[in-house]
This record gives structure tokens, sequence and C-alpha cells, in this order.
């Protein structure tokens, strides 16, 4: 009976500490995105082209591919189409973030923001 009553005690404490380290990683630097500054692009500056800009806090790191035709936003890849398609219809990235996924979406933004300031 001990024997088990200790096994049962030890993958409780596994649990635990999976349940913790887990949770730690799904929050980590949620509360940064509201330190990350989004300046608008002067697009009427940038040169038809495709530029690459990239993003990186904490879990997320992405990568972005902006393609500017005549001074406008034209494609962004990889498509997170709802964000996406606001920045392109709106032609700045200083858009509404998407609701459930605030820091995602900030990132994504800050990403093609970094893409656009690239090619200056």
């Amino acid at each position: 009976m001990k024997k088990i009553l200790k096994t049962i005690f030890i993958s409780i404490g596994v649990l635990f500490i999976i349940a913790v380290t887990f949770t730690f990683y799904l929050s980590r630097g949620v509360n940064s995105y509201e330190s990350i500054e989004l300046t608008d692009i002067n697009m009427s500056n940038l040169s038809d082209g495709t530029y690459t800009g990239e993003y990186s806090e904490g879990r997320w790191r992405n990568t972005v591919e902006v393609t500017v035709t005549n001074g406008k936003i034209i494609a962004i890849e990889p498509i997170q189409s709802v964000l996406f398609e606001r920045v392109i219809d709106e032609q700045k990235i200083t858009v509404d973030t998407i609701t459930g996924a605030t820091v995602t979406s900030k990132a994504y933004l800050k990403s093609i923001e970094n893409a656009l300031n690239a090619k200056k």
C-alpha cells in the first residue's frame, strides 16, 4: 500500500511540475504586448518590392513578407487573413487587433512594420 501511495504522490508531483511549467510558458511575454510600439509607415516613401520583417519576443516569433506595388501593400505572407486584410484595407499597421489574439496580432503587426522599415 505504501508503494502505491508513493507512486501516486510522485505522479501528482510530476503532473504539478508539468502544469506549472506549461502555464509559465504560455504566460511568458503576455504582459509585454502593451509595450509593443507601432509606428505608422509612410507608404509613399516605399519602393515597389517585397519586404521581409521579423519580430521575436518571448514565445512569439513571426516572419512576414510584405509586397508593395505603387505605394500600396498588396500582399502579406504568411496569411493570418483577418489581421492582414485589415492592414491591406486600411493601408496602415495601427489597425485593431484580433480579440483573443492580441499579443499574436501585435507581434505580426510589428513584423510588418519591421519589414517596411528594412528597405528605407
